[in-house]
């Protein structure tokens, strides 16, 4: 375990250790909760995350990636105690499967691992979720391989489906490491995906019916809900559709269309009062999003999943007036949640290395300069980015600067190809613009 100490701004009231660092969330966290003056201490197990350039990170520590190590690196820490707020699925997990022995010391903005489960395992999150009077999509959870293909070889393929894991397992794509993986064009392609994630997870995923409508359709009520129930800075945030869910007729999952790169805050009271009931009745505590749809087909609102960690545009909770770390902070060492103020619609965040990446691996789904010029033309709509603060501006700078070389290592490698290519006399594919 190695660590750095850095200047950082502010006098020193408490502090908060950040689990996760390689995030716009996580640096949401550090940047939010140094301005208040708090002391922010971010531990991670990847290599130079961009939470460790930011000047209100008091200490940094880069840790192997295993629980033990975190649980070393907590139990060395114990004696300042401080909040402790877990920014991705993993970290997320540990501390939930670690509360005991972690709640002596710390306190603690993830709920145990028995509330956790439920609120992450769609299996469990739906049924408690149609208890209490919300729409879901249609799902199954088969439990051997012969209900697995009765299932599918049932379903009707003109319509799209997902293929679901758990974030405390396996993820459902090898390929991106995510916990959805579109089925299939059919119900052979949908079997060996299937087959594919329980060879390497021993079960099979949960299949889930894709609620008809495009990314612009989705409400995010993001909140957080102290010990007692009690809800603070709760607001909605909308979807920017920057491409459809389709690409030459076939359906793709939003992940891969780079839907959630850009977003702005809305109002639905239907979605906000939904979610505030459901985390109350399960008894959850700590940041959490709720994602609903609009079905397209009869406008009915529709849970897709639970986020029960900070998500992506925490950062815009700030600009909005109701900002989701330091209500949390606030919330957990002595206060309550507080209720956010009113915020206007149409108040957008952008991740601009994600949204350039999303526009060029996506060029042929959507023309680049009508969705550029879409862009500056509603630039003064974007109140927030992602990675930046103005008093903190070098973990966007590295950011971009990353983005760049990675751009210029991938055209160079594309060139080498080429040239390869030239020199053995092979036929070379058209090139794209």
């Amino acid at each position: 375990m190695t660590y750095r100490d850095s200047e950082a701004a502010g006098a020193r009231v408490e502090r908060a250790i950040i689990l996760g660092a390689e995030h716009p969330r996580a640096l949401a966290f550090i940047q939010s909760l140094g301005r208040a003056g708090i002391e922010v201490l971010v531990a991670h197990h990847g290599t130079s995350p961009l939470g460790f350039y930011s000047r209100y990170a008091a200490r940094t520590f880069t840790i192997e990636d295993t629980g033990e190590a975190a649980l070393a690196l907590l139990d060395e820490l114990a004696p300042g105690g401080g909040l402790i707020v877990a920014t991705n699925d993993r970290y997320m997990v540990f501390v939930a499967k670690h509360y005991r022995a972690l709640a002596g010391d710390y306190i603690l903005t993830t709920p145990p691992w028995e509330t956790l489960r439920t609120m992450t395992d769609l299996s469990r999150l739906y049924p408690a979720a149609r208890a209490c009077g919300l729409n879901t999509p249609e799902f199954f959870q088969p439990n051997d391989e012969l209900e697995m293909r009765d299932y599918i070889a049932a379903l009707d393929f003109r319509h799209s489906y997902l293929l679901r894991t758990p974030p405390a397992t396996a993820p459902a794509d090898a390929a991106t490491g995510r916990f959805t993986k579109v089925a299939g064009d059919g119900a052979a392609e949908a079997i060996d995906n299937s087959l594919e994630i329980y060879r390497r997870l021993g079960a099979f995923p949960l299949i889930v019916k894709v609620v008809p409508g495009e990314a612009d359709r989705c409400i995010g009520v993001s909140m957080v809900v102290d010990r007692s129930g009690g809800v603070g800075a709760l607001h909605a945030i909308r979807r920017l559709k920057l491409f459809t869910y389709s690409s030459g007729g076939r359906f793709l999952h939003p992940y891969s269309l780079g839907s959630n790169v850009f977003c702005e805050s809305a109002h639905d009271e239907e979605a906000a009062a939904a979610a505030t009931s459901l985390v109350r009745r399960m008894g959850y505590f700590g940041p959490i999003t709720l994602e609903f749809r609009r079905d397209s087909t009869d406008e009915k609102l529709v849970l897709i999943k639970a986020d029960p960690r900070p998500v992506r545009a925490t950062g815009l909770s700030r600009a909005l007036g109701c900002d989701v770390p330091l209500t949390l902070y606030r919330a957990f060492t002595g206060g309550k949640a507080e209720t956010a103020p009113a915020y206007a619609d149409g108040v957008a965040w952008l991740w601009v290395s994600q949204y350039l990446s999303s526009l060029a691996s996506n060029r042929n789904n959507r023309p680049v300069v009508r969705e550029l010029l879409s862009l500056v033309l509603n630039f003064r709509r974007i109140q927030a980015i992602a990675n930046y603060s103005a008093a903190d501006p070098l973990p966007l700078l590295v950011e971009l600067k990353r983005y760049l070389l990675d751009f210029v290592r991938r055209r160079l490698g594309r060139l080498r190809r080429r040239s390869r290519g030239w020199r053995s006399g092979a036929p070379q594919p058209e090139s794209v613009p």
